[in-house]
């Protein structure tokens, strides 16, 4: 992953302990739900895992793009906010090599 993402990050050993969930606003799958792992998260925002069974995102997200209603399950926690998609890449070395990370603005998650 890049490194130039930023500092005081808070990286999940276990990603499908923390996820997120959000609805499609756009695209043939509008109004669909999808549920996605969070890989980190730092004081701005969330990095989200998006695997081979999701990689129809990425032709339907872009930067910019509001996620309206994400819903961030954690341990023990329950947060709702809206997004902004800011960037995303693809994971180059390690255990997710060949996903793809959603990095998504929000900060008060």
């Amino acid at each position: 992953m890049e490194k130039s993402r930023g500092k005081d990050r808070f990286s999940f050993e276990s990603p499908d302990i923390a996820y997120v969930k959000f609805r499609l606003e756009k695209g043939p799958n509008k109004d669909e739900v999808r549920t996605l792992n969070i890989i980190d998260s730092s004081k701005s925002g969330l990095a989200l895992l998006i695997t081979e069974k999701d990689a129809d995102l990425l032709e339907i997200l872009e930067e910019g793009d509001k996620l309206v209603d994400l819903s961030f399950f954690g341990i023990g926690a329950k947060i709702k906010e809206d997004g902004v998609v800011k960037r995303i890449s693809k994971i180059k070395e390690g255990k997710f090599k060949g996903s793809y990370i959603l990095g998504v603005e929000a900060p008060d998650i």
